[in-house]
């Protein structure tokens, strides 16, 4: 509802950014399901050092990786986004999601790779509730909280994508760090 007062061009210059935020989102989406698996697969072969390192360069690959796709996504952009849209104002929303949320896109690839990692060390409800809290919650609080203090932009929903992948991230990482030492515990106790 908060988009939607922004009128025609908002909305649909929200979904086309949708779209051209796909080329980033599946990529990352599924380098985090895989990721379940290769830490799972490692955790019952008990080799928590396998887990550690996979982690680790899977936090690199994501993070830099991400930034690389963000930069070709957002110097091809104009040209998708025709692919989708003729409109000029829906262009120019558009446009602007993806020039304000794509510089920090890398926040939300570190995101999908701590999702798939607490996941595979077990743990299935953590990962859901802060994505719960922090893309849903987060980011309708964080408009209307704006929007109380007198400012109504569409600027307000794009700094809500990048403030609630920090929030995410910040969350995971408390998270990820819990579930690796309760694994290691666990296996010190064996």
């Amino acid at each position: 509802t908060y988009i939607n007062s922004f009128g025609y061009a908002a909305m649909a210059g929200m979904t086309v950014y949708a779209r051209i935020e796909g080329f980033l989102y599946y990529p990352l989406f599924a380098f985090g399901i895989a990721l379940t698996s290769f830490i799972g697969q490692n955790i019952g072969a008990h080799d928590l050092m396998r887990v550690r390192e996979g982690l680790h360069v899977s936090l690199k690959l994501a993070g830099f990786g991400t930034m690389g796709m963000a930069l070709v996504t957002g110097l091809a952009a104009p040209t998708l986004v025709s692919l989708f849209t003729s409109d000029p104002a829906v262009t120019e929303n558009a446009l602007d999601a993806v020039y304000c949320t794509f510089p920090f896109y890398f926040l939300y690839g570190i995101n999908q790779i701590y999702i798939g990692a607490i996941r595979g060390l077990g743990d299935t409800l953590y990962p859901m509730l802060t994505a719960l809290a922090a893309y849903c919650v987060f980011r309708v609080a964080w408009c209307y909280g704006w929007d109380l203090v007198g400012i109504h932009s569409m600027h307000v929903v794009y700094s809500a994508y990048n403030v609630s992948f920090l929030v995410m991230g910040t969350l995971l990482w408390i998270g990820c760090r819990r579930s690796m030492t309760r694994m290691r515990d666990f296996y010190y106790k064996i």
